[in-house]
């Protein structure tokens, strides 16, 4: 209804490449103890291809260790259309998977604005 309207502008919202890697990895997560633990897995993401659950620990990708603080800065370095290798832990196991970084797993996201001549 207000998305058909001429009350409301819709476009697709510019996403940094960091934002775009966020997106597509499709996870939520937590400090714990200087751990990146996940707390939710979302449908389709690449925490979902690389076998993540609620609970595991992210130890590193592509060998760089991660934490809450390096976060942004570890999937700033990744590259679109190309692989990543994700090391986490689940029950005190270390497991390691490959997933790919395609740009067209990406999910659009929308700006809603007003408009101006409403």
């Amino acid at each position: 209804k207000w998305i058909g309207s001429k009350l409301i502008s819709v476009k697709a919202k510019p996403l940094s490449t960091l934002e775009k890697i966020k997106l597509q990895f499709g996870m939520r997560h937590t400090d714990a103890n200087g751990w990146l633990k996940v707390t939710h897995v979302l449908d389709g993401g690449l925490a979902q291809a690389a076998g993540l659950a609620a609970g595991d620990l992210l130890a590193s990708i592509d060998g760089q260790r991660i934490t809450s603080a390096r976060w942004d800065k570890v999937l700033g370095s990744l590259s679109e259309n190309t692989y990543a290798r994700i090391t986490f832990y689940r029950d005190d196991l270390e497991y390691e998977r490959m997933v790919s970084l395609q740009s067209i797993q990406i999910p659009t996201q929308y700006e809603l604005t007003p408009k101006k001549d409403a």
